[in-house]
């Protein structure tokens, strides 16, 4: 921590000089890490850093205690330069939520809190804007995440005033594309309780059993499958091809995407995180594929799907169920 420290009060007072005298080569280092943006990192804040290191980088910040969903978290905002500022949660010990408004952060492609939708989709073309209205027209939400498919920054929008036509049309209206971001999020990703591209939680397909058995955690075997307790009520099974995992399942809501989506939700829900997902059958279980070997599965023996087992295909009533179980297959 002690360096860490060191690290900071050396990058600000070389950057201090540089403003009275010239740009020196830390300096410009420096400053550049200051007002860095990436998909994990806003300035010198980190997704997931401990709050201790997030105090010990010798910033002012002041603090407030605020509720979401009745959960009640430590706000801080941490003032990085005169008027620029970056917002986290303390969540467990860990910065999340990890926001800012301010327009001098850059990405390395030039993008900023300000720059239009039009802007980011040709600056990140495998981006991907989500704009449309929550479930049972609760909410509406507008956002641009600058990687689809994999964990990566989000850049949000003011909804005011925008014509209601832009939230239910699949093409991106005009007026959408005018607008300016209004602030920026990095993402943090808890190896431990998130669903990933190869993993569910901390097993990873390709992993072996004696990694499996490094994590140190709960487990024991099911023929040649091994069950994993990553934590109490979060199951994992791993299922091996030879010496090294292919298949990962879990029957737990605990485990989430990072945009959302999980075991127990309803196909509804899964349709607005991944619109571009698709459905097929698998024996008795109806799948719905976010990604290529990524599947959410339904049971179509549930009674509460008489309609789908009716008609051989999701009906109306079917978003009404629920996703039993989430399966990782290797390529």
């Amino acid at each position: 921590m002690r360096t860490l420290h060191r690290y900071w009060w050396t990058c600000a007072r070389a950057t201090a000089v540089s403003l009275l005298i010239i740009a020196s080569p830390v300096s410009v280092v420096c400053a550049q890490s200051l007002l860095r943006m990436t998909d994990t990192e806003i300035g010198p804040i980190r997704a997931g850093m401990p709050i201790t290191e997030l105090r010990a980088l010798g910033l002012a910040f002041t603090t407030r205690q605020i509720d979401q969903y009745g959960v009640d978290y430590t706000e801080y905002t941490i003032r990085i330069q005169q008027n620029v500022t970056v917002r986290v949660l303390d969540v467990e010990g860990r910065a999340d939520d990890v926001e800012t408004r301010s327009p001098t952060f850059f990405t390395a492609r030039g993008a900023h809190v300000g720059t239009t939708l039009e802007e980011l989709m040709r600056l990140y073309p495998d981006g991907r804007a989500h704009i449309g209205v929550e479930r049972s027209d609760i909410g509406r939400f507008f956002d641009f995440a600058t990687r689809e498919g994999e964990p990566g920054g989000y850049f949000y929008f003011d909804l005011a005033g925008l014509p209601r036509i832009c939230f239910h049309s699949s093409d991106i209206c005009a007026a959408a594309k005018e607008r300016r971001a209004t602030s920026y999020s990095a993402i943090y990703v808890d190896p431990m309780t998130s669903l990933r591209q190869d993993a569910i939680g901390p097993l990873q397909l390709g992993m072996t059993r004696a990694d499996v058995q490094a994590l140190r955690l709960p487990m024991h075997t099911i023929g040649s499958d091994l069950i994993v307790a990553v934590a109490r009520g979060r199951e994992v099974l791993a299922s091996f091809r030879g010496s090294r995992i292919w298949m990962l399942r879990t029957d737990s809501g605990e485990f989430q995407w990072y945009r959302g989506g999980q075991v127990g939700d309803s196909l509804e829900q899964l349709q607005q995180f991944f619109p571009s997902g698709q459905m097929q059958r698998l024996g008795p279980f109806l799948a719905f594929s976010v990604s290529r070997g990524h599947i959410f599965l339904f049971d179509t023996r549930e009674p509460t799907d008489l309609c789908t087992r009716a008609n051989g295909a999701p009906c109306a009533q079917f978003s009404q169920t629920h996703a039993v179980e989430y399966v990782v297959i290797g390529r």
